[in-house]
């Protein structure tokens, strides 16, 4: 390292499934510079994460929805950024307005490495600090909770009769697409077996947008699972799924979150491409489709407007419950 930055600027994106891999480079930062003050820049909604990633000294909002939207908006944002004076940047998501910080050091992925599909992003993000002399060679995160997180999951656990020696599982069954998501039928048949196998505790996160089949799947879902879904906030889902002795999903924001936090995971892809973007920890514990389809996957590739269902894709249909139990019982004798 040639310089010892002292105040670091980190532009991240604003879902929080990208955020999860943003995230990565605070602990090598952190290690390098430890005495630097780091800021991290993303929406209001991503920023819940933020707080839970120990390295962050301040979370930076960007409602380019809200106040930050348009012309004014945006100047407003910068100006509030170059009055902070960074001296180092660290620009993740793919944007022009970094331009404009007025940061003299500046480090960001080129058009060539994003669209390589060799690594995966959180892999970049490794090699992207090697710009600044940090070698890091997988990503590595610190987590804290808050006293008001810690007492939530106890009284979770004590209200749902959770104990030390209780199989905890986590599942985020609904994904932002609907297309990525898998059949009702099917979790139920998944509780019912986890239940069954396992004397498992279920717990059910996520939540509902205005899809009718979101709402009917709320509705339809197996009573064996505590159901959290739409009453449960991104501080509690954290909280939830840093307690969770497995975590099961398709293709969503916090699949990603618990393979971050090193929670044995198990993804069901079909829509999306798993060599694409994937659980980072857990790629080996991936559950594929099977099915021949020549439209899969939808993204990223040229067929993600072809498909006419409105809820979970053929593909994802393919997927068996007994699939995914086999994949779980792999995790399970690891």
């Amino acid at each position: 390292m040639t310089k010892n930055y002292k105040n670091i600027l980190i532009f991240g994106h604003s879902n929080i499934g990208d955020v999860c891999y943003d995230l990565a480079v605070v602990y090598p930062l952190r290690r390098a510079y430890p005495d630097a003050r780091i800021s991290f820049v993303t929406s209001k909604k991503s920023s819940r994460l933020g707080i839970v990633v120990s390295g962050v000294d301040e979370l930076i909002i960007f409602d380019k929805h809200g106040e930050d939207k348009g012309i004014t908006g945006y100047l407003r944002f910068i100006r509030k950024i170059r009055s902070c004076k960074f001296d180092l940047g660290i620009i993740l998501r793919d944007m022009q307005m970094y331009y404009f910080f007025n940061i003299p050091a500046i480090v960001k992925l080129k058009k060539s490495d994003v669209r390589d599909n060799t690594y995966h992003v959180a892999q970049k993000y490794m090699r992207l600090l090697s710009k600044l002399g940090i070698e890091a060679k997988e990503p590595k995160y610190e987590f804290k909770f808050s006293d008001k997180q810690i007492n939530y999951i106890k009284q979770l656990f004590l209200t749902h009769k959770v104990t030390k020696d209780t199989f905890k599982v986590g599942i985020m069954p609904l994904a932002g697409w609907a297309l990525k998501c898998w059949p009702v039928e099917h979790w139920n048949t998944l509780i019912d077996k986890l239940s069954e196998e396992f004397k498992a505790k279920i717990f059910l996160i996520g939540k509902t947008g205005s899809i009718e089949w979101e709402k009917q799947f709320k509705q339809k879902i197996s009573s064996k699972a505590v159901t959290l879904i739409d009453n449960s906030s991104i501080d509690e889902s954290s909280v939830l799924i840093h307690n969770m002795d497995l975590f099961i999903g398709p293709d969503t924001s916090f699949l990603h979150l618990a393979s971050c936090m090193r929670i044995p995971t198990v993804g069901l892809y079909g829509a999306t491409d798993s060599e694409f973007i994937y659980p980072f920890f857990h790629k080996e514990y991936i559950t594929n489709s099977r099915g021949e389809l020549e439209c899969m996957p939808c993204y990223p590739g040229t067929n993600g407007g072809s498909c006419k269902s409105k809820g979970p894709g053929p593909c994802m249909e393919k997927i068996t419950p007994e699939e995914v139990m086999e994949k779980i019982k792999q995790v399970l004798k690891k």
